[in-house]
């Protein structure tokens, strides 16, 4: 661990983050390291692309290198989702942004297009029509919601229905916890005493705590 983290801190990793390091990879650290920084950047919360482009250009690995291409178009794609709000995001969107993220011009687009292929193949990336427009998705988040998706479904499909709800009730919550409902969130409750599924949603101090309250109630 000490021989790990004294070679964690050559790249300016600060103690807390280079043992954080060490208890996700041991004793292969320095040659999970030397293999591909860019590891760091799904495997270890706090690391970025710059961090662990900054370990790659002191480790040797090229500006221009596949391995840098193809972890700086992951981390485009991840950004653009995450800023949208969304698992996917279009094919152009992502070039463009994996450029600025790269800091390359425009003459190794065909670089780009090229790791985004074996990206594909190798089963990182998935390429998916989103509102008749290509557009891709990092394949873990995919799965993920399309597991959500079907689980949703199931539910729905499957659920045991019974209105337990009421407007007397809800008038009944009202009066004893000394508050007025918006007309949705009384929609919200009724629909959460008597649906499968009901997909609560909104910004902070939207009522999503009270219509929980109110569908336990």
């Amino acid at each position: 661990m000490q021989e790990a983290v004294m070679f964690l801190q050559k790249y300016d990793i600060s103690i807390n983050m280079a043992v954080k390091i060490y208890n996700k990879y041991k004793q292969r650290t320095e040659q999970v390291l030397l293999d591909n920084p860019y590891r760091l950047i799904e495997d270890i919360d706090g690391i970025g692309f710059k961090t662990a482009d900054k370990i790659a250009m002191e480790l040797g690995i090229g500006f221009d290198s596949e391995i840098r291409i193809k972890a700086g178009i992951v981390f485009a794609l991840g950004e653009i989702a995450e800023k949208q709000g969304s698992t996917v995001a279009y094919i152009e969107d992502v070039k463009q942004t994996a450029i600025s993220v790269l800091e390359l011009d425009g003459s190794y687009l065909d670089n780009i297009e090229s790791a985004m292929v074996d990206l594909e193949i190798s089963g990182t990336i998935k390429k998916v029509i989103h509102e008749d427009q290509e557009a891709l998705a990092i394949t873990k988040y995919y799965s993920m919601e399309d597991f959500i998706a079907k689980k949703l479904v199931n539910l729905s499909c499957y659920a045991k229905v019974d209105a337990l709800g009421s407007d007397a009730e809800i008038e009944q919550y009202e009066i004893l916890n000394k508050i007025t409902l918006h007309e949705n969130q009384k929609q919200a409750i009724l629909a959460g005493t008597s649906e499968g599924v009901v997909v609560i949603t909104g910004g902070p101090g939207t009522g999503k705590t009270t219509i929980v309250k109110g569908i336990l109630k």
